[in-house]
């Protein structure tokens, strides 16, 4: 069910029940997305809550999600920030917490050069590695119409083996005469314990 609050507020809302080998499970969502003021038409707000209810005769468990996000736009730049945090509590009453948080910014640099900034933070509760987090640049660079070429370097930590640097190349032609498209890509992870290197080659066509 959609309903308009006023020209810039929507409000979403809806039921849902699902039966699967003897397990019920309602859905419960909701979501208002406004942009809050009429002189910057850009700026969006978006709330997502959504609980879902499993049942069997074991007994319940309950999930309960909310998200909030935060879109504007600043000349040729675009800034996402996005907040969410999971609680769930599972059939033996046992609570655990899940919380993300989420910042991107996409610039024009000129006619042909994108960039791309983005950080992620996750915290989950009970955990023994409780906190994670990533980010990453990157930027592409239009050659020619449908020919481009992308750099990137990331960084992840977990406080485990799986922590590492990495760095990407990228390379893609897509020929709409012949319907064809050729990519390829170079990629180099340094991890705690090791590195490693991936090559990839591909080419598709469609007749």
């Amino acid at each position: 069910m959609n309903l308009r609050l006023n020209p810039r507020t929507v409000v979403m809302t809806g039921a849902r029940n699902v039966l699967l080998m003897g397990e019920t499970t309602s859905y419960l969502p909701f979501q208002i997305t406004a942009q809050p003021f009429a002189a910057r038409k850009k700026l969006k707000l978006t709330m997502n809550v959504n609980n879902e209810k499993s049942r069997n005769v074991t007994g319940s468990e309950l999930t309960e999600s909310r998200q909030f996000g935060y879109t504007d736009w600043f000349g040729q730049t675009k800034l996402t920030l996005t907040h969410e945090r999971r609680v769930q509590r599972d059939y033996q009453s046992n609570l655990s917490f899940r919380t993300n948080m989420k910042a991107q910014l996409t610039s024009q640099l000129t006619k042909k050069l994108l960039s791309n900034v983005e950080y992620r933070k996750e915290r989950k509760n009970p955990s023994t590695n409780p906190m994670s987090r990533f980010s990453k640049v990157s930027f592409e660079y239009e050659m020619s119409d449908w020919n481009d070429i992308g750099l990137s370097y990331e960084r992840y930590y977990n406080g485990t083996d799986f922590n590492r640097d990495g760095f990407a190349l990228n390379y893609r032609l897509l020929n709409n005469n012949n319907n064809s498209e050729i990519s390829a890509s170079y990629g180099f992870f340094n991890y705690s314990t090791h590195n490693d290197n991936s090559i990839s080659l591909k080419y598709s066509y469609t007749k």
